[in-house]
């Protein structure tokens, strides 16, 4: 089910075409550090889970991030997947919140990286374009989250990042 889940965030990093709309603000400072103090139990837990809901998180496929937000939330989530998030502190919503902390987390360290292999390649003009290419790409996922749930993720990076390393 892991595999699932960041093979869905995955896509959307690649398929980051958002729309102009305002982004709706989910998280808390609550739920994002419960999601960090808690996130290896919330896997073990939805990995315990099995196959049991994988239409769950198969219906989240083939979106654009602002759309797989949007999708999540019309699904009508299994009372045990929202028990997992629920009893780790994450309230309503867990899985919304969960996709956008990992959607964040992943925009701000693909965005460390690309300057990072920026500087190194600065040298080789060729290059240029597929930076420019990957910054805005970054930019738009990150335009998919509201700026205050994106403030909160940005204040834990170091934390969300170590996570999201730990859990490849």
């Amino acid at each position: 089910m892991k595999k699932k889940i960041f093979g869905v965030i995955i896509f959307c990093l690649v398929m980051a075409a958002v729309s102009a709309q305002e982004v709706k603000s989910f998280l808390t400072a609550g739920a994002v550090d419960s999601f960090v103090k808690n996130y290896t139990k919330i896997q073990t837990d939805l990995e315990g889970l099995g196959n049991k809901y994988d239409h769950v998180f198969d219906s989240m496929e083939g979106s654009d991030a602002t759309n797989m937000i949007e999708r999540i939330q019309a699904i009508k989530m299994p009372d045990e997947i929202e028990q997992i998030f629920k009893k780790y502190g994450m309230g309503d919503q867990g899985l919304v919140k969960m996709t956008i902390i990992l959607m964040g987390t992943s925009a701000l360290y693909l965005e460390d990286v690309v300057k990072e292999q920026e500087a190194q390649y600065a040298n080789i003009p060729e290059l240029a374009d597929a930076f420019k290419q990957s910054k805005l790409q970054i930019e738009d996922l990150k335009k998919s989250i509201s700026k205050s749930d994106m403030a909160l993720i940005t204040a834990r990076k170091d934390a969300l990042v170590a996570l999201l390393l730990e859990s490849e």
